[in-house]
């Protein structure tokens, strides 16, 4: 088995070559089948993305949780959302938040 053959007639290069004690050789494409259409990959990378950056806040006293309705069919200007909500969030003083959320957890 050869990785990535090179073709004497053309720059492709198929995933592999192989061949047999006998001499018998053929090319061999590899591909993955997720069950998937691209679209709904492109959008889920766009919402792993998107997690990946929220995860990423600089805020000590806050963990956020976010939930989608809709997959996002484009890239999420997520440091805008980042700068934003991490600007909200440190002016935020977590005691008085915390008093805020007490009704809602003793209730």
């Amino acid at each position: 088995m050869t990785i990535h053959p090179k073709l004497n007639d053309c720059d492709y290069r198929p995933d592999f070559l192989i061949e047999n004690q006998f001499g018998e050789s053929f090319y061999l494409e590899a591909v993955i089948s997720t069950g998937i259409s691209s679209k709904e990959a492109a959008q889920k990378a766009n919402l792993n993305e998107f997690n990946d950056n929220i995860n990423k806040l600089n805020t000590d006293n806050y963990f956020l949780k976010v939930n989608m309705k809709n997959l996002p069919s484009k890239p999420i200007p997520t440091k805008k959302i980042r700068v934003f909500l991490e600007n909200e969030l440190n002016n935020l003083d977590p005691n008085v938040s915390l008093q805020n959320l007490n009704p809602v957890l003793t209730s």
